[in-house]
């Protein structure tokens, strides 16, 4: 939940957390990834990308507003996100299959 609206208010959204009825990951765990704080060397170490963040609104207009307001900041990046990671761009893109969904996707 903090990282969504963390990302909103980075796009310039005034999203509230009545506005989100559920976020969740989804996809399958990365197997080789590793824990924060984590620092055994050897194969994967440092490997896998973040699993896409699938939030679900409460109506229409909130979602339309965040889409435009991720159009026009395309280049966006977790730079103030307040994460220990190296910046990287932020992609957000609708979940066709749910009604007001959006994927929150950082790779």
């Amino acid at each position: 939940m903090h990282l969504i609206l963390s990302v909103a208010s980075k796009l310039g959204v005034n999203l509230h957390g009545t506005d989100v009825v559920s976020a969740e990951r989804v996809g399958a765990r990365n197997r080789w990834s590793r824990a924060p704080g984590d620092s055994r060397e050897g194969a994967g170490a440092g490997a896998g990308a973040d699993r896409p963040l699938v939030v679900r609104l409460t109506r229409r207009a909130v979602k339309d507003e965040l889409m435009t307001a991720a159009r026009v900041r395309r280049g966006a990046t977790s730079a103030d996100l307040g994460q220990s990671s190296a910046p990287r761009p932020i992609y957000v893109n609708e979940r066709l299959e749910h009604p007001n969904c959006l994927h929150y996707v950082r790779s």
